[in-house]
């Protein structure tokens, strides 16, 4: 692993994240001002022997908090990822809203991939879901790709550039999205 990095983010007004994780990272977010909204987007690729551990927590600690963590990842031969998504939902953090999505798209063989969603909820008045998929590239859409005159290789870039656009899309700065394109694709 590359490095291993705990990061504690407690944001007062409304925030958006964006996250390229590698090695062992950490991170918790401490939702403790009411009224605000946080969003973590996470997007990792990793080829080979490369491998991500990655925990989030999302803390509510007091009423009417959002947060919305969504952790995208592609993984090549031989790559390792394990994902454990916490949100934790105190008793006084009524009218909370948080979300964890955790999606992951396998190219290749000798994978391994984890994902561990988990809700713990004190407080009654929330709206708290969780989701995670995991999932290979359809020969299908190969196919379709390839009969218009694409390489297999060239599909297969399509396909991944697709599977992450819903999430770039989602950033708000441009230039921290081009540096995520540039991480995610070279």
């Amino acid at each position: 692993m590359k490095s291993a990095e705990n990061i504690v983010l407690s944001p007062e007004i409304d925030t958006q994240y964006v996250l390229i994780p590698t090695g062992l990272v950490n991170v918790e977010m401490q939702m403790e001002t009411s009224g605000v909204s946080a969003e973590l987007i996470t997007l990792y690729s990793l080829k080979d022997l490369e491998e991500v551990v990655l925990s989030t927590k999302s803390i509510h600690a007091v009423p009417n908090t959002t947060c919305m963590v969504n952790v995208k990842a592609a993984l090549f031969d031989s790559s390792k990822s394990n994902y454990e998504g916490r949100i934790i939902i105190q008793k006084p953090a009524q009218q909370t809203v948080s979300y964890l999505e955790d999606n992951v798209l396998i190219i290749g063989e000798k994978i391994k991939n984890h994902s561990q969603p988990i809700l713990e909820i004190e407080a009654d008045d929330v709206k708290a879901s969780h989701g995670a998929t995991s999932g290979r590239i359809d020969e299908l859409q190969i196919y379709y790709l390839m009969s218009r005159g694409l390489s297999r290789s060239e599909s297969e870039r399509i396909i991944i550039e697709g599977f992450f656009e819903a999430a770039l899309s989602k950033i708000l700065d441009e230039n921290v999205k081009a540096q995520a394109l540039k991480e995610l694709y070279v």
